[in-house]
């Protein structure tokens, strides 16, 4: 665990997904001017200090947490809505008193305010491993800890009706990690609803779900209005299942091919995908880097799961999308971000700008 932790604490260093700061205000900037083809894009821009954190943007609210704190008096998650205003801070150390350290894996806030929260707790002497879900009421009062060892919580999902959706990243709890479920939907009160899935449709990540830039990059999971959906790096895997538990699909995707556009080298390209976002009823965007030799290619793609595809696309022309982290799809708009500023004393960026684009006016743009 704390292996693939430290793995994704160099991600959100150097990963054009992950964003190194923490949202301390916000100034809203409102509709920008970038050109007539992208007069609908909404850029708001946020102070920050420093990282390593992750941004991530649903229900039209905008989280931001640090991967790991030892920091007892600070907030290691903020939230917002999406018109500035803020909604909740929480420090999960304080749920553990005599831990000294939070690693946090991933945070939702559903569309009434409930908030999930999966985080490891490392051991120290005299103090053993935990790993917990914690369940937060809008307000910031925590009203369920559910302590778990022998698997691993790495990513959460609050859907309309306040069930948490936990996406497990393998198991090593005694016998065959391969019959595992992937997908656990609890209640608000932590009340096991049902499983969805289990790792013998995945065996490569049974063990543990990997993430990086030779295991094709890292894992994306989300909710639309009537799916769960998540796209596994190491399997190279599309999981879909409704809401309601029927219907659960599995699709190998692959990663997508490397583009003619990369000039020909010795070294063999190879694909992250490090960012990836589903559109019902049957498309995965995703933002996608290419290595082989220098410089490295970035664009946008989508899987078609109808054509059973991958599609290269223009990536919208409005912002520069090869330096802008793919945060993801929210109630029909794409969100991509990056840091405006650094200062001299603090090489984190103390500034970052997040766009808001019409999906239709993105994919438009992207197919010219």
């Amino acid at each position: 665990m704390v292996n693939e932790l430290n793995k994704r604490l160099s991600l959100a260093l150097i990963g054009p997904s992950f964003a190194a700061l923490v949202i301390l205000a916000w100034s809203a900037c409102g509709q920008m001017a970038l050109g007539a083809a992208s007069a609908t894009v909404n850029r708001q821009t946020f102070m920050t200090v420093g990282g390593p954190a992750r941004v991530k943007v649903e229900n039209h609210f905008v989280i931001s947490y640090k991967l790991k704190s030892t920091d007892q008096s600070e907030p290691q998650i903020q939230i917002f809505e999406q018109n500035g205003a803020a909604v909740v801070s929480i420090n999960p150390l304080a749920a553990v008193p005599q831990a000294v350290e939070s690693a946090v894996w991933d945070v939702s806030i559903g569309s009434s305010g409930l908030v999930a929260v999966t985080v490891d707790f490392p051991s120290r002497p005299s103090f053993p491993p935990i790993g917990a879900l914690l369940i937060y009421s809008r307000n910031g009062t925590l009203e369920k800890a559910l302590r778990y060892t022998g698997y691993q919580i790495i990513g959460v999902e609050v859907d309309s009706q306040d069930h948490i959706w936990a996406l497990n990243g393998g198991a090593n709890v005694g016998g065959d990690p391969r019959t595992f479920p992937v997908l656990v939907e609890y209640d608000r009160g932590g009340n096991i609803l049902r499983t969805a899935f289990t790792f013998s449709e995945f065996p490569q990540d049974a063990v543990f779900v990997k993430e990086g830039p030779r295991e094709g990059g890292a894992f994306s999971f989300g909710l639309t209005t009537d799916k769960v959906w998540f796209w596994l790096p190491q399997s190279r895997m599309f999981g879909v299942v409704n809401i309601d538990g029927t219907h659960p699909t599995v699709v190998y995707t692959g990663l997508p091919p490397s583009p003619e556009l990369i000039p020909p080298s010795p070294v063999k390209a190879f694909a992250q995908v490090v960012g990836a976002a589903y559109v019902p009823p049957d498309r995965l965007l995703a933002k996608v880097i290419f290595v082989e030799g220098s410089p490295r290619f970035v664009s946008l793609y989508e899987f078609d799961l109808s054509a059973m595809k991958w599609i290269h696309l223009s990536p919208p022309r409005s912002v520069d999308f090869a330096w802008r982290w793919f945060v993801g799809v929210d109630d029909g708009l794409m969100v991509l971000g990056s840091p405006v500023s650094k200062h001299r004393n603090n090489p984190a960026p103390k500034e970052i700008e997040l766009d808001w684009i019409p999906l239709q006016l993105a994919i438009a743009q992207a197919a010219q």
